[in-house]
């Protein structure tokens, strides 16, 4: 996911994006299994949805809308869990 991170502030979006949702299928295997890792697989969303807004793709910006909604949903379990 780090890198992923690198390639979005060098502005290598689609190797970014590639990345960014390699890490998430595997954020959400792990979640299954662990929920220690809910906060990484939060950030990830995160990145992703500001990769897929800077492309400038009319259905990836709608796609990243979504994973904004997502991510706050669910920040507020994470909140909750405390």
């Amino acid at each position: 996911m780090t890198q992923g991170i690198i390639y979005v502030r060098l502005g290598r979006l689609a190797f970014a994006e590639q990345i960014l949702l390699r890490s998430l299928g595997i954020f959400v295997i792990i979640q299954e299994l662990d929920s220690a890792h809910e906060l990484f697989l939060l950030q990830c969303i995160h990145f992703l949805a500001i990769t897929l807004e800077l492309s400038g793709d009319e259905d990836k910006f709608i796609y990243a809308k979504s994973c904004h909604e997502g991510k706050e949903v669910s920040v507020k379990k994470v909140k909750n869990k405390d």
